[in-house]
């Protein structure tokens, strides 16, 4: 079965990459679609593959937003409703990290980092329990809100609020 599509119009912009890269994706957009969230990187076919998380608008284009201290790979993966705060994922460490217009790059307390509220002050992602189960966290900028007993967090950063 072949499926069809049209469309009125359709405007695609490409976003590019941050320096150096060959490879990037968006994983996330802000309410007003201002502001796209994303990775980009160096694909490892080319060399030792890298990955950091990016920040992209119209006016400013394709910004890295760095990586957690002692890590070289970011991903970016949602933002809030504005795209001042962006969530994402640390890979060699897991740890779920927060940042914001006008600060810096910070861990969380959970792995993952899979989404924000609209006004950047709830993140949710996982966590592990001692006998390994991976299970839903979600964690505001005042702490963790939903901990239950046994429950591992395997993070080489933490940030204390």
């Amino acid at each position: 079965m072949t499926a069809s599509y049209a469309y009125a119009a359709a405007t695609v912009t490409s976003l590019g990459f941050l320096s150096g890269d060959n490879y990037s994706f968006a994983s996330g957009i802000s309410a007003d679609a201002s502001v796209v969230i994303g990775t980009s990187g160096l694909q490892p076919y080319v060399g030792f593959g890298s990955y950091q998380a990016f920040r992209w608008t119209a006016s400013s284009g394709m910004v890295g937003l760095g990586h957690l201290p002692g890590d070289t790979f970011s991903s970016g993966n949602a933002a809030n409703g504005d795209g001042s705060v962006v969530v994402g994922q640390s890979f060699s460490s897991y740890a779920a990290f927060r940042w914001s217009a006008g600060s810096t790059i910070e861990s969380l307390p959970i792995e993952g980092g899979s989404g924000v509220s609209a006004d950047g002050n709830t993140i949710v992602g996982r966590g592990e329990q001692s006998d390994g189960r991976a299970e839903a966290l979600i964690a505001n900028i005042t702490g963790l809100i939903a901990v239950r007993p046994g429950l591992s967090i395997n993070l080489y950063f933490v940030l204390l609020f």
